[in-house]
């Protein structure tokens, strides 16, 4: 019974929060195609999808950074190599 309660109260918070969430997704840089999946998954009653579309988002992000991490090192020995130029 109190996990039945539990469900219930999660999906009722999530009614009243998911244009905050929305809102959120697109702030912090998500997709359009994302901020649309997890709107369409809300409406679905798919919350366990939706924390997994989350991660995925956070994923790509992570690999993004790491990417320009490695263009910022490439710069960076770039600039030692030219100051030892000069």
């Amino acid at each position: 019974m109190a996990n039945n309660f539990a469900t219930v109260y999660y999906s009722d918070m999530k009614d009243s929060e998911i244009k905050a969430i929305i809102e959120d997704m697109k702030a912090a840089g998500c997709s359009g195609a994302d901020t649309d999946r997890v709107m369409r998954m809300h409406e679905a009653g798919m919350d366990e999808e939706i924390l997994i579309c989350l991660r995925k988002c956070r994923c790509s992000m992570i690999e993004d950074l790491h990417e320009r991490q490695k263009k910022i090192d490439h710069i960076d020995s770039l600039i030692r190599r030219t100051v030892k130029l000069a």
